[in-house]
């Protein structure tokens, strides 16, 4: 019996031990995002990548560059690839109803800054 407890326990060690080494492995690829701390994204662990603050900022110079106007909300909406997708849009009242008026949809990459419009 207590053979047995032992290749039970030394199984499940040797497979957390399996799990994290290629845990490791893995490149990670995925936002960490807290209302008032935005992590990094990480592409690979030797990487330097901006933070979605970063991208915002990047945007608003950007729209204030090309067009002078530069609209109450812009968020990161996703992470495509290598790119933040940044949507930068007011919501405008009229009448008690309400819509989105969207001044673009930006591709920020995540190594440079590097600000792309992906609609015009």
């Amino acid at each position: 019996m207590n053979l047995k407890k032992l290749i039970l326990i030394t199984s499940i060690l040797f497979g957390i031990l399996f799990i994290i080494c290629v845990n490791d492995n893995i490149p990670y690829d995925s936002k960490e995002k807290n209302n008032d701390n935005v992590e990094a994204l990480m592409i690979n662990k030797n990487d330097k990548t901006i933070t979605e603050k970063q991208a915002i900022q990047n945007v608003k110079e950007y729209l204030n560059k090309t067009s002078g106007y530069v609209p109450p909300i812009i968020d990161v909406d996703s992470i495509d690839g290598n790119y933040y997708l940044v949507h930068a849009y007011e919501i405008i009242e009229n009448e008690g109803e309400s819509h989105t008026a969207t001044t673009g949809w930006f591709h920020v990459n995540v190594n440079n800054g590097d600000v792309t419009d992906i609609i015009n």
